[in-house]
């Protein structure tokens, strides 16, 4: 017995921790994109109810946003709202999002925002975050950039959740894209078609 650890050994702890998930968040990163370049991924779509599916994503952040003192608001989510996708790759690419502005929010918090458009679903995730230098804006969803902005090189991320994203909302027969201001926040916007043609 070594008796109860001091700060300074609950730091060290800590910071090991965050570099193990660091590591462990890269790898499956790698192996996701790696699967979907060598055509291993296959969609299978099914009818979803938004009602049901959000929440349970939302619940598994929680933990995530409450640690750090952020809301979290839900505009536009009705009970009989059905989709048809790959609930697999759709909740990973709402985690990824979602948990990327969590990563990259200090004060106030997220909205998401689902509306039904005539052929497609549109899902916002608005933060108010640190924001992206518009001269940045075109190396964001590119593999390992690294860029003198603190929203890609801070430590924070891997530099492949976002390209990630990108490559599953393309599978999905999806587009997605994003407005930012430096210091103001962030808005991630992708599109879902309703009828699938995977």
């Amino acid at each position: 017995d070594y008796g109860a650890l001091n700060l300074e050994q609950v730091d060290f702890l800590k910071n090991i921790k965050d570099s193990s998930n660091h590591l462990l968040e890269l790898i499956n990163n790698i192996l996701d994109i790696s699967q979907i370049e060598a055509g291993e991924i296959k969609i299978v779509s099914k009818k979803i109810n938004l009602y049901s599916l959000i929440p349970q994503i939302i619940s598994s952040l929680k933990p995530l946003y409450k640690k750090k003192g952020l809301f979290f608001k839900i505009k536009g989510l009705e009970y009989d709202k059905i989709i048809n996708t790959d609930p697999i790759r759709f909740k990973e690419i709402l985690y990824n999002l979602i948990s990327n502005a969590i990563k990259f929010t200090d004060e106030g918090g997220i909205i998401l925002k689902i509306r039904e458009l005539e052929g497609s679903w549109e899902f916002k995730i608005k933060d108010t975050g640190i924001g992206i230098a518009e001269e940045n804006f075109d190396l964001i969803f590119k593999e390992f950039k690294q860029i003198k902005s603190p929203y890609i090189n801070s430590g924070k991320g891997t530099g492949l959740g976002l390209p990630l994203t990108k490559k599953l909302v393309n599978l999905l027969n999806g587009e997605i894209y994003f407005f930012s201001k430096l210091g103001e926040g962030s808005t991630f916007t992708f599109l879902l078609p309703k009828k699938t043609q995977i």
